[in-house]
């Protein structure tokens, strides 16, 4: 695997990079997944009530990130610029 521009398209884990206003190196880890059709999944998921924001998400692409809790949809202008490395093989649950 190589870092990449492409945006992928395919579901996975994903590091990315960017970099901050002052030009220092900022990774992370996300998980792109693919969102249902169904508002009712969408809403349970999200557990938001925004009709407006659940139709923006049926069928998309969207970014999954757990260190600052946020979806963001993948055809955001906004990602353009960023490099990619993946997609990383998922890890095991650790043994209890």
């Amino acid at each position: 695997m190589n870092w990449t521009k492409e945006i992928p398209q395919d579901p996975g884990y994903y590091w990315i990079l960017d970099h901050d206003e002052d030009g220092s190196i900022i990774m992370s880890v996300v998980e792109l997944v693919q969102m249902p059709d169904d508002k009712a999944l969408i809403e349970e998921f999200m557990e938001c009530e925004d009709e407006g924001e659940i139709e923006a998400l049926m069928g998309k692409m969207v970014i999954l990130s757990m260190g600052d809790s946020f979806v963001q949809v993948l055809d955001d202008p906004t990602l353009e610029g960023l490099s990619w490395y993946g997609p990383l093989a998922e890890p095991a649950a650790p043994a209890e």
